[in-house]
Order: C-alpha cells, then structure tokens, then sequence
C-alpha cells in the first residue's frame, strides 16, 4: 500500500490521464457527472462542458473536520500516509464483516429531466473507489432514472484488491491511496 500525494498541477495531469484513457477506448460521454465531494473536481477538470454531480457520501466521510484536521496538517507526511493506510485497512476489515452503508444518492431534478430523455453517455467519475457500494448506489440510481443511457463509470484509484463495483476506467489498482489538494491531512 503506498499514499500518492497530488498538488494541483499534477491533480489536473491525473485527471486528463484519465480522461484520455475514456476517449481511447471510444466512449465519447454526453455529460459528466462528478460524485461529490471527490468525484465533482475530477469531472470538473475533464473538457466535457456538460458536468453534473450527485451526492452519495459514506458514513466518516465528514468525521475529519475540526480539531482532526488541524492536527493532521501539524504531522509530519509519513505519519499522516501511515494514517491513511491504517484507515483503509480497519475501514476494509469493517466492511468483510459488515455491508458497507447505504445511502441513498441526491439526483438534482434538472439532471433527472435531462437523464430520462434517454440515448446519452453518461460518464460517472470519482476520485477513488474503496468498497465500491457508492459507484453502485450512484449508477444503480441512474439505471432508475432512465435505462436508455449508456452508463460508464470512471476513477484515478481503486484501493481495494475486489470491489462491489469495479469502474469501467482507472488509472491505478494497486492499493495506491491518493492525497488530493482538499484532502483533510494535507499541509
């Protein structure tokens, strides 16, 4: 398991690694559409116009604000990776032995209406899948919506040898965990 740090400048490379790694295989999406928080600022950096996003956290992912936050920038860089890493793992093992949480996605209305005049690409991006249960909850709400759509999904890591959904796309699944520029431990 190894924590990748990413400032803007190589964010922005990432995700056109990504973008360009869609396009080659052929799939041209009509929208773009960012699962928040994460997956909003990879679709925001990919040349597509038509960007939505959809909201679907798992429980914790707010629980690093505060006095958490501020301790972790005063950490030095390799006990915060050592951090993250011990995360990911309790996280993984919590999941083996309870279903990851469910929540139930926030589609805005305007996007459903475009969505069930059907025939579109809809490409659904995150910064990185872990269990998979959010990427499944989001398309599997899509499909509702509308299943007249091609619906692809996309993100720079997996972090998990099998997730419940795998994405279509990827630029890493080899346990790379990522440090984004909003990232809570960042400095």
């Amino acid at each position: 398991m190894r924590v990748m740090t990413l400032d803007d400048r190589r964010f922005r490379e990432t995700c056109m690694l990504l973008e360009q790694k869609v396009l080659k295989s052929g799939f041209r999406p009509d929208i773009v559409i960012g699962i928040a928080r994460g997956g909003v600022y990879v679709a925001n950096c990919f040349s597509n116009e038509n960007v939505w996003s959809v909201v679907c956290q798992r429980g914790g992912t707010s629980a690093k604000k505060g006095v958490v936050s501020s301790v972790l920038k005063r950490l030095p860089a390799w006990m915060n990776s050592f951090l993250r890493c011990v995360e990911s793992l309790s996280l993984e093992l919590h999941d083996r032995f309870r279903n990851p949480e469910i929540k139930k996605p926030v589609v805005d209305s305007s996007l459903i209406t475009v969505l069930k005049e059907g025939g579109l690409n809809v490409l659904v991006v995150d910064d990185a899948v872990d269990s998979g249960a959010t990427l499944r909850n989001v398309t599997y709400a899509l499909r509702d919506i509308s299943a007249n759509n091609v619906i692809r999904t996309a993100a720079l890591t997996v972090t998990r040898k099998s997730p419940i959904v795998m994405p279509d796309y990827y630029l890493y699944h080899d346990r790379t965990l990522m440090r984004f520029p909003w990232s809570e431990d960042r400095r």
